[in-house]
């Protein structure tokens, strides 16, 4: 790499809920990030029950600060829902559903978390990272789907009860509203959470 003068960025994936931030580790990379923040070590239930957008806010928040005590960068990620049922059929791995409870919206988890990433994006970085845009199997895409049924809450098995529906284009929607008003915050800001529908968490 050195010969060619490359100087790569690495982004390393550091923010865990079942690890406590490593300065050490941490100061190994220009910037840290987390692929989730979701772990089967947390309460089961949709988040706005079991507080789960609170905890791991402050979770993430943790691994914030000593980035920024190390001089690393930070990239905040958001997530649609998880439900891995598909692929580890009978693991304790529980479903996230994408719907923070059982009224809202099935985009709800998405737009609260991207109101938490956005509270947390670094000025001068300008990154956020979405879980995922494909990665069907974990049900964490945001790719958009074709119309169906309404809503499905079988096979039990895989859904644990929760309904699940199609969403079209929403989350590409969602993440357009997203940037703009992120934009639209003050220039320089360190909590550039973006207007409503995106509440900072």
């Amino acid at each position: 790499i050195d010969t060619y003068g490359i100087d790569p960025y690495l982004i390393g994936d550091e923010v865990d809920w079942d690890n406590s931030p490593d300065p050490a580790r941490i100061a190994l990379f220009d910037a840290i990030t987390g692929y989730t923040p979701y772990s089967r070590t947390q309460q089961a239930g949709s988040a706005g029950q079991t507080g789960w957008l609170e905890h791991t806010g402050e979770r993430i928040r943790q691994f914030r600060r000593v980035a920024a005590e190390e001089g690393v960068g930070f990239v905040p990620g958001s997530l649609p829902g998880y439900d891995s049922q598909a692929i580890r059929p009978g693991s304790d791995e529980w479903v996230l559903p994408r719907a923070v409870d059982p009224l809202s919206t099935p985009d709800s988890l998405f737009a609260a978390t991207l109101g938490l990433a956005g509270g947390l994006v670094d000025p001068a970085l300008r990154l956020l990272t979405v879980t995922s845009w494909n990665e069907w199997y974990e049900d964490t895409q945001i790719e958009p789907t074709a119309d169906g049924p309404p809503l499905a809450t079988t096979p039990a098995a895989l859904t644990q009860g929760y309904a699940f529906a199609p969403y079209g284009f929403t989350f590409l929607e969602d993440l357009q509203r997203f940037k703009a008003g992120w934009e639209a915050a003050a220039p320089g800001s360190h909590a550039l959470a973006p207007a409503t529908p995106f509440p900072a968490v």
